[in-house]
C-alpha cells in the first residue's frame, strides 16, 4: 500500500478520520453514519491508507494539540456571563482541519488533489508552525437544537482554488443573537 501521507510502501494501519483522542472525550458519540453505504456502524470512522510511521508518530501530534484544546476550552461548562480569552497556535488549527478533511475525503473516495506535497508536507513537520499562507480558516458555531442536527466540518477557503469544505450544513431562518453586556 503506498501511504496516503508519505507515498511510502508501506504495510496500511486504520487511521482515524477525526482522532480517536478527540472522540473518546465524547463516549455519547459511538456511532459512525456511512451514507455511501447507507449503514450505520458502531465504531470510530477510519480510513486504512497511512503507514505506521505516518499514523503512529509523523501525524500523531496535531492529534495531541486538539485533544488539548479541546480539554482545555470545551469539556467545561461556562455561565451566560462568563468571559473567555481563547489562546490557540493558528498553523495547529490549520493542521487539525487540513489533516480531518484528507481524511475525511479520501474516506469517501472523494477528490482529494488539493493535498499536494506542499500541504503534506506541512502536516508532516511537527516544527513548521508557519501558517499556510494561502489556506484561510473560517470558523462557525455548531449548535444542536431539539428536533434538528447540526452538522459542521470546517470550511477552507485555499489559495484560488477556493476549496470550500462544507459537509452537511444547515441553516435556519430564524437566529436568535444576544448581544454582548459590554463592548
Amino acid at each position: 500500500m503506498k501511504c496516503a501521507y508519505c507515498s511510502n510502501e508501506a504495510p496500511a494501519t486504520k487511521e482515524h478520520i477525526i482522532s480517536s483522542a478527540i472522540l473518546d472525550l465524547f463516549p455519547e458519540c459511538y456511532l459512525t453514519v456511512d451514507e455511501n453505504r447507507k449503514v450505520i456502524h458502531a465504531s470510530d470512522p477510519m480510513v486504512k491508507d497511512v503507514c505506521a510511521e505516518c499514523n503512529n508518530n509523523r501525524i500523531s501530534y496535531i492529534d495531541n494539540y486538539a485533544k488539548q484544546l479541546v480539554q482545555k476550552y470545551f469539556l467545561q461548562k461556562y455561565e451566560e456571563d462568563t468571559a473567555l480569552e481563547f489562546h490557540y497556535d493558528y498553523a495547529m488549527v490549520q493542521k487539525i482541519l487540513l489533516k480531518y478533511a484528507f481524511n475525511d475525503l479520501r474516506s469517501r473516495k472523494e477528490d482529494s488533489s488539493f493535498f499536494n506535497k506542499t500541504i503534506l508536507d506541512f502536516l508532516m513537520n511537527e516544527n513548521n508552525n508557519s501558517p499556510l499562507n494561502h489556506v484561510s480558516v473560517l470558523a462557525g458555531l455548531a449548535v444542536i437544537l431539539p428536533q434538528y442536527q447540526i452538522i459542521f466540518l470546517g470550511i477552507l477557503n485555499c489559495d484560488g482554488r477556493n476549496l470550500q469544505y462544507f459537509w452537511k450544513i444547515v441553516l435556519f431562518g430564524i437566529t436568535i443573537m444576544r448581544p454582548a453586556k459590554s463592548f
